[in-house]
């Protein structure tokens, strides 16, 4: 079995610790038998010592690095599975999303966020996104100002007079997005029909 494969069956590297140490006692048990070590030069142990170790060492650094790689794709798949559960675009209609938001947004988020719903929001084709953020204790105008480049328009519910400051601050313009007090009462527009 190759260092790679050994990873991926789930072999931990204290068990690949512990089998190094057994093969290097395996290993010096056999010279000592086969090269009668007591009548041998210590220059020669020397040398077979250093061959052995660098061999054994070598092994122990590719099953490492092969074992560091597996572990971030896992890792890395596991935060990507993660953004995009946290990230749920939920179609209400053909032209029309809704995008409810929970915790804190921060850069890293935001930018996840932005790319995530972007992507969603052009293979949805919707013209009009409902962001709700009463789950959000900070904002900022990443998400909106990317859904206006594409041409989705964007619809605020859920803010809260402390987020509305952090807006306003931000240099967040009112006047570009619809803003209604709930999901709720956005939901209620007229022009929404929801998908049966």
């Amino acid at each position: 079995m190759d260092q790679e494969g050994a990873v991926q069956f789930g072999i931990e590297i204290v068990e690949l610790m512990k089998t190094i140490r057994l093969y290097r006692e395996v290993i010096w048990e056999f010279v000592e038998k086969e090269l009668e070590i007591d009548n041998m030069v210590s220059s020669s142990i020397l040398k077979i010592n250093r061959i052995i170790d660098a061999v054994l060492d070598q092994t122990t650094y590719v099953f490492c690095v092969s074992y560091v790689k597996h572990h971030a794709k896992t890792i890395e798949a596991a935060q990507k599975a993660v953004h995009d559960i946290s990230c749920p675009v939920v179609a209400i209609s053909n032209d029309v999303a809704v995008l409810p938001l929970i915790g804190e947004l921060t850069e890293e988020r935001a930018g996840i966020l932005m790319e995530t719903v972007l992507h969603k929001s052009v293979g949805l084709r919707i013209r009009e996104l409902i962001i709700d953020l009463s789950g959000v204790p900070v904002v900022n105008s990443m998400v909106a100002n990317a859904l206006n480049l594409i041409g989705v328009a964007a619809t605020f519910t859920g803010i809260r007079p402390d987020i509305a400051r952090t807006m306003f601050s931000l240099g967040i313009d009112f006047e570009k997005y619809r803003v209604k007090g709930t999901l709720k009462n956005a939901l209620l527009k007229s022009d929404i029909h929801v998908i049966n």
